[in-house]
């Protein structure tokens, strides 16, 4: 529950950052660094974390690319800006985010591993049936297994 609390305060955070703000990409990526960090701590089992985790990680992103979008729209000609070469260099998590695609491949995907099976309902020859709760929503549903 405290980390369902913090991943919706993190979501929060990400929506009230304004695109036409100039501390909004900073305040993205420290949403992105606590997101990472709630996600990393959850416990085994807690599917929901995760999956409602990965899917605010991705919104964040898109708001951090259109961010960067209207960024590089208002820079000035490359020819009349000073390029400092002393300056650090990109930091990961920036790097990660521009080099990423917008739409992760990671647990989007129903697996068996979504599902408790409670109890076999049934037996046949072509296959099994079994009661199943859905961890993340709680939705009891019957689930068959295919002897194909």
């Amino acid at each position: 529950m405290i980390q369902m609390n913090e991943l919706a305060d993190i979501s929060r955070c990400a929506a009230n950052a304004s695109l036409h703000d100039d501390h909004s990409m900073s305040i993205l990526l420290g949403c992105l660094e606590d997101l990472r960090v709630v996600i990393d701590r959850r416990k085994l089992d807690a599917l929901t974390v995760e999956t409602f985790g990965t899917r605010i990680e991705k919104l964040i992103r898109e708001k951090y690319l259109q961010l960067c979008e209207l960024v590089e729209d208002e820079k000035v000609d490359i020819t009349s800006t000073v390029i400092d070469e002393d300056a650090p260099l990109e930091d990961d998590v920036v790097r990660s985010l521009r080099t990423s695609p917008i739409h992760s491949t990671s647990k989007d995907r129903t697996s068996i591993d979504d599902f408790e099976i409670i109890k076999p309902i049934s037996r046949g020859a072509f296959g099994r049936v079994f009661l199943a709760k859905k961890r993340t929503t709680g939705i009891f549903l019957q689930l068959r297994y295919l002897l194909i």
